[in-house]
């Protein structure tokens, strides 16, 4: 980790040499370099032997560590696969076409030719970060190529290696995936014209989820977070902040956890990590608790925003999606 630490070293001597958002791309840069080697051949120790298909997230920060956590595959994944598995075989053909906003048509002589030209439309170092779905832990675009198999599980496109030997409704999903991510609004059709997996895709065409609190206002995930830790705040006005912590804990969001005292994400913003845009700094949405402590929430919410919502309501607050 010798490089990383001359990085840090560097970005804390010299801030100015480059933006924020290019000192954060390149920390991943060489996170990614350090790391992803040594964690795959460490995985693959353990795993050796195991039958059955796994996922595996990892989380980390300084303050609670790692926490790892192997699943398989959700049920609302094995639906989705269904639905669009069943748009296939129903088409009776083995390709499909994609469609961008902008007019650009994608269709190859195959269904891999079509994902493989899709995803270098879209641009394979940015595919390259997208990390909801793995096959076998290893990404859809990476540099390393899978060590088992006679290499007939990746193709190299470009110097990257793109994982395609998965199902077609398997290539349809992901790319709706990806699509909804980076907010791409593809649309992805059979042979025969007929749209493949539109339900899973419309929120990435402009539809957001919007939810209430005890029936009432009409927020979307980060804002729903903050008004609702200020809700119990108000209803419990005698909560302390370790108190305020333990009704949120920070496992339910992750590295950057649901509050945070402020001097705590100010000391991580002084040690080169951009935390203050992660949280709620704004003044009016500072929490102050009862010992004078001055909290932050954080806006970072994705799939973990499920667990916030079991969470508030062992708090006695009911979140609910709207429409």
């Amino acid at each position: 980790m010798e490089k990383l630490e001359k990085f840090y070293r560097t970005r804390a001597d010299f801030p100015d040499w480059m933006t924020e958002e290019e000192w954060n791309k390149k920390e991943i840069e060489i996170i990614k370099e350090s790391l992803e080697p040594k964690i795959k051949q460490t995985m693959e120790e353990l795993f050796n032997g195991i039958k059955c298909p796994l996922a595996l997230s990892v989380e980390y920060d300084e303050e609670n560590g790692v926490s790892v956590n192997i699943h398989q595959e959700s049920e609302e994944e094995t639906k989705e696969d269904y639905h669009i598995e069943r748009h296939i075989r129903r088409s009776g053909r083995v390709g499909f076409i994609v469609e961008f906003p902008d007019g650009t048509v994608v269709q190859r002589n195959n269904a891999k030719e079509t994902m493989i030209a899709t995803l270098r439309f879209i641009g394979l170092n940015r595919v390259a970060t997208f990390r909801s779905r793995t096959f076998a832990g290893i990404p859809l675009v990476t540099r390393t190529r899978r060590s088992d198999g006679d290499n007939k599980w990746q193709e190299e496109v470009d110097g990257w290696y793109v994982y395609t030997n998965i199902s077609n409704y398997q290539k349809i999903g992901v790319l709706h995936m990806i699509s909804e991510e980076f907010n791409l609004g593809l649309v992805i059709k059979t042979e025969d014209g007929e749209v493949v997996g539109e339900t899973y895709n419309t929120r990435s065409r402009g539809k957001r989820q919007m939810f209430t609190i005890d029936g009432k206002g009409y927020f979307n995930k980060r804002n729903c977070v903050l008004e609702t830790v200020k809700k119990y705040l108000k209803q419990n006005p005698e909560t302390t902040s370790q108190q305020l912590q333990n009704v949120f804990p920070a496992e339910v969001q992750g590295g950057y956890g649901v509050v945070r005292p402020l001097s705590w994400v100010r000391q991580q913003q002084q040690s080169g990590k951009d935390f203050l845009s992660r949280y709620f700094i704004h003044e009016d949405d500072i929490i102050k608790t009862i010992d004078g402590e001055q909290l932050v929430v954080s806006n970072q919410w994705g799939n973990s925003f499920l667990q916030f919502i079991y969470c508030a309501k062992n708090a006695g607050l009911e979140i609910e999606e709207i429409g």
